[in-house]
């Protein structure tokens, strides 16, 4: 008992939890891979997607080669006294810019040495000074930096922009916690640093000092808050009113997604951008046109020198400039228009509904072909509305994972329907293997089509065999006996039938119901049931001679036979499917068996058997062998039947 129980658990683990096992590990395999690709289609729809910086209010000021090469006999060779620094501000200040952005900052301080240059930056009031971030010493603790005091007094923005795992710069943080805030808030008001420790990226500093300074008249405020999907926004807005600007959705790191204008000079040698600039030299030439205007902008001022070699790998180019980094930072903040990424959640949800309608549709369209054309439009159709999404309403969806669990539901769909046509076929062979002759199976598998479930009208003939009073001599007889004589007359009656391309609908006690024209249709179905109705007749006398004669009872063979439209095919469950024949056609041809009995004939006829193919059985009906008996009633039916016999000389011999 114990080993019928291990043989069953050990079945059940290789049959079932195997293959869930395996199953699920695949699903896993394919979500992972395909989340890891995610990344390479933001990059791609990226540069889709991205717009002319037409609207941007930053130009960037640049240190470049040629600046350093004319500006060397003022400056002299890099690196540059910081001093000199002063003049480019002053130049650029007299353009009259509403914020000024140093995108870089003085390392190694000196508060004796620095404090007359920290002093001269200070009467700068719209200058935002570059802040880089002290590396942690052991790695762990908060940061506590060490700051000048003086920097109190100047607007610092943080210059770091932290790298994906994969070294692609996507995100920014619009602040750094160094220090963890001594009470926890989610409201931060600008006071040159922001307290606790909590520093703004150059970026987020640059673009609330512009809106403070195009907004004198209202206190400005920096707030996070979380949305009504719980997903934190950063805000800017007047106090009391910080609905003003839109809101900039943030990930859960805090960080946002930059939303990239198109690169201006993608085939020049320079470093990649995608705003307008002014290189410095020009500043210092007297009367100069400069080629993009300052006043009134943000005027960040950066360097794209091959001596500082300021560059980084972004979505828009591999070598995409530091400055125009931060621009783009600066135009998401004061837009709103970060691109924000689905909840898992709500990318879990998608990946199910397609995957569930792609495998559903797989299992209930017949056609591979529809099938495959359906769900190629729709892969096209969600990548479509998911690039819509991105471009239009900066909405990132997953797009590799659900089309792969696309695909694997196609796959597995047509799997499954593979295996359970299989077995469907199987039980569809084992039902006919009994019922129809070998050749005609073979026939039969050659036309694929023809083995289906469910079934189709066809017009057919239907006969029924049946043996007279032989209910009274099975009481006489052991049941062994009685089983013995009706498999001696079914073997007799199913050699015939097979040699006439019938079909055994089933056995029904003392009788047989035998079906012509299906499943293979053939239009002389009345011919080939006429044949072997005759020749039956002829075997199955004999038969009730040899039993009258063995076992002294008087038995004889009725047959009825009536032709029409049925309905025919595989019915019932899957593995246990039976061919049969249903309709009006084959109960009548039952229970004009009835009648036969009462107009004492071996052979009753319907008109529509005899009527309609005159020319096709007249090479077996003579002008004088089809005999009329006239209308029966048939129980179930209201209209009466012309019925029809033949002559017993035909059915005296075989044909």
């Amino acid at each position: 008992m114990s080993g019928n129980w291990l043989r069953k658990g050990l079945l059940w683990i290789y049959s079932r939890l195997l293959p869930a096992i395996l199953s699920l590990a695949a699903l896993f395999g394919l979500w992972f891979w395909g989340q890891r690709q995610e990344q390479s289609v933001y990059d791609l729809w990226c540069g889709w997607s991205a717009p002319l910086a037409t609207h941007s209010p930053v130009t960037l000021v640049l240190i470049d080669d040629e600046s350093i090469a004319r500006l060397s006999g003022r400056f002299g060779p890099m690196p540059w006294p910081r001093q000199f620094y002063l003049q480019i501000f002053q130049r650029v200040q007299a353009q009259s810019p509403a914020v000024m952005v140093f995108d870089g900052h003085f390392a190694h301080f000196s508060q004796a040495g620095d404090q007359g240059l920290f002093d001269a930056l200070s009467r700068f009031p719209n200058l935002i000074t570059g802040l880089a971030l002290p590396e942690r010493a052991d790695r762990s603790g908060p940061l506590n930096p060490a700051r000048p005091s003086y920097y109190h007094r100047l607007n610092p923005g943080v210059v770091s922009i932290r790298e994906d795992a994969d070294g692609v710069i996507r995100r920014v943080k619009p602040f750094e916690l160094i220090q963890p805030p001594a009470q926890k808030s989610d409201r931060f008001q600008q006071s040159g640093v922001f307290p606790a420790g909590v520093f703004p990226a150059l970026s987020t500093e640059a673009a609330y000092q512009f809106w403070a300074r195009l907004h004198p008249q209202q206190s400005w405020a920096l707030e996070i808050s979380p949305s009504t999907l719980g997903a934190p926004r950063l805000r800017f807005g007047s106090e009391g009113h910080l609905s003003t600007l839109p809101g900039l959705p943030l990930a859960g790191d805090l960080s946002y997604r930059l939303r990239w204008s198109r690169v201006l000079n993608p085939v020049s040698g320079e470093y990649a951008r995608s705003h307008l600039v002014v290189p410095v030299w020009r500043l210092f030439e007297p009367g100069a046109v400069l080629p993009a205007p300052l006043k009134g902008r943000v005027a960040l001022i950066g360097s794209s020198s091959t001596v500082f070699r300021d560059f980084h790998r972004t979505p828009m180019a591999y070598r995409h400039l530091g400055p125009d980094i931060h621009a783009t930072a600066i135009d998401n903040l004061l837009t709103g228009q970060a691109i924000r990424r689905a909840s898992p959640v709500f990318n879990a949800l998608v990946l199910v509904l397609l995957a569930g309608a792609v495998f559903g549709l797989r299992l209930g369209l017949s056609s591979l072909g529809k099938t495959l054309l359906y769900t190629t439009g729709g892969m096209v159709l969600y990548c479509w509305a998911a690039f819509w999404l991105f471009a239009h309403q900066s909405l990132w969806l997953d797009v590799v994972t659900p089309e792969l669990f696309m695909m694997g539901a196609f796959l597995a769909g047509s799997t499954y329907r593979s295996l359970f046509k299989e077995k469907q076929l199987a039980a569809m062979e084992k039902s006919l293997t009994q019922l129809v002759d070998p050749e005609v199976l073979r026939e039969i598998r050659r036309q694929a089509h023809v083995l289906k479930p469910g079934g189709e009208k066809l017009e057919i003939t239907s006969m029924f065999v049946d043996i007279r009073n032989f209910t009274t001599l099975a009481e006489r007889l052991p049941p062994q006996d009685v089983t013995a004589l009706l498999n001696q007359f079914y073997g007799l009656v199913v050699d015939i039938v097979f040699r006439h391309q019938g079909t055994i609908d089933k056995f029904m006690g003392d009788g047989i119901l035998i079906i012509f024209g299906a499943p293979l249709p053939d239009a002389s179905h009345r011919v080939l049931a006429l044949r072997a109705a005759l020749e039956t007749l002829y075997e199955t006398r004999k038969l009730a001679r040899h039993w009258q004669e063995s076992l002294g009872f008087d038995t004889d063979i009725g047959i009825s036979m009536n032709t029409g439209t049925a309905f025919v095919g595989f019915l019932g469950p899957a593995d246990k499917l039976e061919y049969t024949a249903v309709g009006d056609t084959v109960n009548t041809c039952v229970r004009l068996q009835e009648q036969a009995r009462l107009l004492q004939t071996s052979l009753l006829m319907s008109e529509s058997t005899v009527a309609m193919e005159a020319a096709l059985l007249s090479d077996i009906l003579g002008s004088g062998d089809c005999l009329s008996l006239g209308e029966v009633s048939v129980r179930g039916r209201e209209a009466s039947i012309r019925v029809f016999t033949v002559s017993q000389a035909l059915y005296g011999q075989p044909d």
